[in-house]
This record gives structure tokens, sequence and C-alpha cells, in this order.
């Protein structure tokens, strides 16, 4: 069986512009974040696709906000089609979950309940579309309804390529996802799980 070769990941691009904008070597930003320079490397090259905890130590270590870096990344992707269901419902309306205007950043201690909450926020974004079910979500990402759910119960995170499938398919940016995400995480010191 042949495998599908992989786009490569234009969030590296983000985050090689904005690291040699401010003139950070590579080296420094790698030990910034807990890994090493060829691990940078092989992301900004697109190669790796890092996981939200990563993502945040980098907006973290580059002083930006984690939505610009979302945003920057979205305008590099081409558009994907979204699944048309009747009476759709973009967002999470009347949640209380709406941008306030704040730039805050994650913290380290606040990034062990980063799963389970951004798990929440997922299950809150597809329960908000009615009779949208993890079959159908995995279907559109090619994968399988339990990578799904346990995206939603927050065992595992989703990769940025796979936030921005899923910010798409809600009606949702990712980056707003993130936002949510920032904000139920300062709100309350441990998600249910």
């Amino acid at each position: 069986m042949r495998k599908l070769k992989k786009a490569p990941c234009p969030f590296g691009g983000v985050v090689f512009a904005a690291r040699t904008e401010q003139g950070i070597s590579r080296y420094r930003l790698a030990k910034l974040i807990g890994r090493t320079s060829q691990q940078l490397a092989k992301l900004e090259k697109g190669e790796n696709e890092p996981v939200l905890s990563t993502i945040v130590m980098l907006a973290h270590a580059l002083e930006i906000d984690p939505c610009i870096l979302f945003r920057k990344t979205i305008e590099l992707i081409p558009p994907i089609p979204v699944i048309k269901e009747p009476e759709v419902r973009n967002g999470l309306n009347g949640t209380g979950l709406e941008n306030d205007g704040t730039n805050n950043f994650f913290t380290v201690k606040k990034i062990p309940y980063l799963k389970a909450t951004l798990g929440e926020q997922l299950k809150k974004a597809r329960k908000s579309i009615p009779k949208l079910s993890q079959e159908q979500v995995a279907i559109a990402l090619g994968t399988e309804r339990s990578y799904v759910s346990r995206m939603e119960r927050g065992i595992i995170l989703p990769s940025i390529n796979v936030l921005i499938l899923l910010g798409e398919m809600y009606g949702v940016p990712a980056s707003t996802l993130l936002l949510w995400t920032e904000q139920a995480l300062s709100s309350h010191v441990s998600p249910q799980e």
C-alpha cells in the first residue's frame, strides 16, 4: 500500500519569518522552548507538525500572540472544503467565550490542562452544528472516529493542520478555538476530564 505524500506544514515558515525578523538564532529559540535546533529546523522546513503545547511555547518565546501565528499560517493554506449540514450555526454563540480583546498568553503551569481544555472547546464547537457526529468529522479528516473522540476527551492534542481543518469544518477560525481554550484555561484551575 502506497502512502500519500503530506504537504509541508506552513506553520514552520511563519515561525522562521518571526524568528529571523527578531534576529533570534535557531539555536537560541530551540533552547528557549526546550527543543534541539535540529527539531526546530525540521519544524521550520515544514517537515514536522507541532503540537499545541509547542506552538504556545514558541509564541511565548517569540513574544507573539499564538492567535497571530495561527492567522498567518491560515493565510498560507488554500481553502478547505467545509462539511455542509442543514441549519449550520457557526461558532459558540451564547457561550460567553467571545474574544474580549486581551492578548494573554498561556503560562507553563496551565499547559498540563491544555489537552482537556482544548478537547472541551472542540466538542462544544462540533456540537454547535446540529447532527454533526464524531464519525462525520473523522471521515472529513480521513481518520478514525476514535481519534476525534480522543481529541475531545483531552487524551491527545491535534496537530496544527488538524486544528485548522477542524476550525474550517466548524466555521470557527483555529485561532478562535485557541483563544477560547486560553480563556477557559484562565477562568478555571482544572477542567473535568
